[in-house]
């Protein structure tokens, strides 16, 4: 892939990557989109009386597995709105319950890695913040979240 992206903007790009440095370079990503997701979230919250930030979850089954997907849409102070797709996680079921404790931890995880990020003494972001401002849910059809 990086030979062909470099080859697209004019680039020669010699050797390869290790397996190694795939798993490195995915997970720092995985990282640095969770304290991205935070951030803009803390940022939004002045347009808490306005806007806000909606959430959306859904499931599907494959092969007799639940798997749930999630999205979070902020509008930022500009008036732009920033869409994140949160990932495909498998769960142990689909009730509103599980879904609820999914939410939580995922949403959590982004808090936390954004402080660990920043440091002790630095901006502090309270994973509380994001129910305040999450002015809208959709969650799916199912029975129990009616």
């Amino acid at each position: 892939v990086l030979k062909v992206v470099g080859e697209a903007v004019g680039f020669c790009v010699e050797g390869s990557v290790s397996h190694h440095s795939v798993s490195c370079i995915a997970l720092e990503g995985l990282v640095t989109s969770q304290a991205q997701i935070a951030d803009v979230i803390e940022k939004a919250k002045v347009l808490i009386i306005y806007e806000g930030t909606t959430y959306s979850r859904d499931k599907t089954a494959h092969r007799h597995l639940t798997f749930e997907a999630s999205h979070i849409t902020t509008k930022n102070a500009d008036g732009s709105v920033t869409q994140f797709h949160c990932g495909v996680h498998s769960a142990h079921n689909h009730t509103s319950e599980t879904q609820f404790n999914g939410f939580t931890k995922q949403n959590k995880n982004c808090f936390q890695v954004y402080n660990e990020i920043m440091g002790p003494g630095k901006c502090h972001l309270d994973f509380q913040i994001f129910a305040i401002l999450l002015q809208g849910a959709l969650t799916d059809h199912a029975a129990n979240q009616k």
